[in-house]
């Protein structure tokens, strides 16, 4: 993790009953890569949790939250723009407001919390570079053109989130390439 105070991490459904936290998809992910890999946005949650505040489970497609919520809205936070975020799979929002040296995160169906930008963001994007690594796992040595192009896709956004932490100093040192 980036930083103890604030753990972003993502989470999988497989069907109806499963679900796999980042943990349990590394370790069984041989067992279930055939039913991860019939779905094409992943649907699942990002959850964020900090001391003093209820944890936060945003579930939507985990595709888009990591484009939209880990990558995308780092640049426009940091800028102090408010960002809204639309839900693929379901109606309602993810709002994300600059507050000073805060981050105000609300929406429908998710608790109002109050975080460090200096803490939140650099943990969304080390979640969403998880998630990437997971894709890459995901795919192994199989020549697959849909996944690499998210793969990709992700990564170039992840640059962009990359390069506007780095400006603002917001990433450790050991993470600055």
């Amino acid at each position: 993790m980036v930083n103890e105070s604030v753990q972003v991490t993502f989470r999988l459904y497989i069907g109806s009953d499963i679900e796999l936290d980042e943990e349990e998809i590394q370790s069984c992910l041989d067992h279930h890569r055939a039913a991860i890999r019939t779905r094409d946005l992943y649907e699942g949650a990002i959850i964020i949790n900090s001391p003093n505040n209820p944890m936060v489970v945003i579930e939507d497609m985990v595709t888009a939250l990591v484009h939209n919520f880990c990558f995308d809205a780092i640049s426009d936070l940091i800028a102090q723009k408010n960002v809204t975020i639309s839900y693929c799979d379901h109606y309602g929002y993810l709002r994300l407001d600059p507050e000073s040296f805060y981050i105000r995160i609300s929406g429908d169906d998710i608790p109002t919390i109050r975080l460090e930008r200096r803490d939140l963001l650099p943990a969304l994007y080390d979640c969403g570079q998880r998630f990437i690594q997971f894709l890459k796992d995901l795919k192994g040595d199989d020549k697959d053109e849909k996944l690499e192009n998210l793969i990709h896709f992700l990564e170039e956004l992840g640059k962009k989130a990359h390069q506007a932490l780095m400006n603002m100093k917001l990433l450790p040192e050991e993470q600055i390439n």
